[in-house]
């Protein structure tokens, strides 16, 4: 059994990894969807029949939130929890993925991040939180 706490030291480990579309390698490079991906695999769970490596730098939002309703267990938004994995919307779009985390009892996300150009992890303020449109658990 897989606990909220080992997905988030994973995900810890994963600091610094270069931005790299349609990568999901630990300190080589790796996408949100790759990150996401690579933790979970890390961790224990096997998604290679759901991963789909041939998409462009913006998702097909649609595909992407009905292949994540599919595997994954959507939960209330507002019971948010650190190990949950977001989906994000940009530009009316699902477009974006990654972890939720705490700290001193702060909510943080941690998301491999082209802007940074690589995984990182900061506060779950209102703008990001605002860009929450589904949040997944897995069943720990």
């Amino acid at each position: 059994m897989v606990t909220s706490e080992q997905i988030i030291n994973e995900a810890r480990s994963w600091f610094n990894t270069p931005f790299k579309h349609q990568a999901k390698l630990k300190n080589i490079g790796c996408d949100c969807i790759g990150f996401v991906t690579g933790v979970l695999e890390n961790i224990g769970y096997d998604f290679s029949e759901h991963y789909i490596s041939d998409y462009s730098e913006i998702p097909d939002g649609k595909k992407l939130k009905e292949k994540l309703d599919e595997i994954l267990k959507p939960k209330n938004i507002n019971d948010i929890s650190s190990g949950d994995i977001f989906l994000m919307s940009f530009n009316s779009l699902p477009q974006h993925v990654g972890f939720i985390s705490e700290l001193n009892h702060q909510k943080y996300i941690i998301h491999s991040y082209k802007n940074a150009g690589k995984v990182v992890e900061h506060c779950l303020n209102r703008f990001w939180y605002s860009k929450i449109i589904r949040v997944y658990t897995l069943e720990i």
